[in-house]
């Protein structure tokens, strides 16, 4: 699975009322955005390490 992080929304993949601006899959890619990434620290995939499981995925700062 590809991992891409981006700084902002993404108006076609928003969730209003969450702290995410964006999270979806487009074809075989994750997509994880909003401010709450760089707040903490998080600026390029590399730093996380994920681990998933039938029905949940987790994020962790590597």
């Amino acid at each position: 699975m590809n991992i891409t992080l981006m700084q902002g929304p993404v108006s076609e993949l928003n969730i209003a009322g969450t702290q995410l601006d964006a999270l979806g899959f487009t074809g075989d890619k994750l997509i994880i955005g909003g401010g709450w990434l760089t707040g903490f620290g998080i600026t390029e995939s590399r730093q996380l390490k994920i681990t998933a499981e039938p029905g949940v995925m987790r994020l962790h700062m590597r």
